[in-house]
């Protein structure tokens, strides 16, 4: 049966929410929804990339964590209800999203710079050289130090890329290269591993020594992980496709992706 989103909160209206107060909120958010998804969009033709749409559009209004959660679980409830009249066959996702968080931390252009500045000054070139690949990649740091120079590819369809040896299969995928990150994976190809010099607690001190003396000791946010999240940022402000940053990110799934997507540069449903 094809059937428009309208047409299916309508009917989950009358034999789910039947008029008590908690009801009123489950039709005011579901109306919230309609408005941005369409009521005449067919049921059977709501993605994952809608879903993601849609908290992208909350967040830009600047909703919070659990308002967007109250959202979803309004649409999840006709959702459901659509599968089990066999309206739907196969829902999207509605993932739940951190209540206790707020936006993701990420650098801005000048804080890379504040960095780059310090790593000139105090000669600190080992982590420089991290730094670049960590945000220009976004790899992890224990992919950092397992990377060898057979993982370096040269020539490619994409130019340089870097096979990273991550994901539930066990099998790689390649990761583009900024010409900068590039440069200083080819200047550093004459050992086994690229990083020979770095392990977790030896880049957790440079990190450290850094926030120091680069002004960010006070910021208990800046942290290694923020760089991670600075490439997903990065990407979808440039107006990557989430799916595109699900791959290069190696998410297991796109419900993850969808935290970064209120920084997309305009609310589109493709």
């Amino acid at each position: 049966m094809r059937l428009s989103l309208g047409v299916a909160v309508e009917r989950v209206r009358k034999v789910k929410w039947a008029g008590r107060a908690e009801d009123d909120i489950s039709i005011f958010n579901i109306q919230d929804v309609v408005k941005r998804i369409g009521e005449k969009k067919l049921i059977q033709n709501i993605t994952d990339e809608d879903i993601s749409y849609l908290i992208n559009s909350f967040r830009k209004l600047g909703f919070k964590h659990a308002t967007i959660n109250r959202k979803l679980s309004a649409l999840s409830v006709v959702l459901d209800h659509a599968v089990s009249q066999g309206w739907l066959l196969r829902r999207p996702k509605t993932p739940r999203l951190n209540e206790n968080g707020g936006n993701i931390r990420f650098l801005t252009q000048e804080e890379e710079e504040q960095i780059l500045q310090y790593t000139a000054l105090y000669a600190d070139y080992v982590f420089r050289d991290a730094f670049i690949v960590l945000v220009d990649t976004g790899v992890r740091p224990k992919i950092l130090f397992r990377m060898r120079p057979k993982d370096f590819l040269q020539v490619s369809e994409n130019g340089p890329t870097i096979q990273v040896w991550e994901s539930p299969a066990g099998l790689p995928h390649g990761i583009p290269l900024t010409t900068r990150a590039a440069e200083v994976i080819a200047r550093r190809l004459g050992g086994e591993k690229i990083f020979p010099e770095l392990n977790q607690q030896r880049l957790e001190r440079h990190w450290q020594r850094m926030k120091e003396k680069a002004g960010f000791l006070n910021d208990a946010l800046f942290t290694l992980n923020m760089l991670r999240d600075t490439t997903a940022c990065r990407l979808v402000q440039r107006g990557a496709p989430l799916n595109v940053v699900k791959l290069w990110m190696g998410h297991k799934s796109i419900s993850v992706t969808m935290k970064y997507a209120y920084l997309a540069p305009a609310l589109t449903m493709t």
